[in-house]
């Protein structure tokens, strides 16, 4: 697999710009309908641990996590699909 970040075009001043980057590129290679093949499901393991690990090391807080994992539940209660509404991020204030 190609580690190269030409395939990111995100701004270098967002809000977790690495873990956008691992989504979007997760995002890419996605199937679009269900693929049981077991290079594709490696690669996309791999790709989901790429992101939850740029998530991690680029959150000061655990709330984006908790909000994800809470909204992931809610939606789920309630019906619809998970993965499906947006996490909203709010910056943290560091002083």
């Amino acid at each position: 697999m190609d580690s190269s970040d030409e395939e990111c075009d995100i701004d270098v001043d967002e809000l977790l710009p690495n873990a956008l980057c691992s989504w979007k590129l997760l995002q890419k290679r996605k199937c679009w309908f269900r693929c049981l093949d077991s290079s594709y499901l490696a690669l996309k393991v791999f790709l989901l641990e790429r992101f939850l690990h740029d998530v991690l090391f680029e959150t000061r807080t655990p709330d984006v996590l908790r909000e994800f994992v809470m909204d992931g539940v809610t939606s789920k209660v309630q019906g619809s699909s998970v993965g499906r509404r947006r996490v909203h991020i709010k910056p943290t204030v560091t002083s």
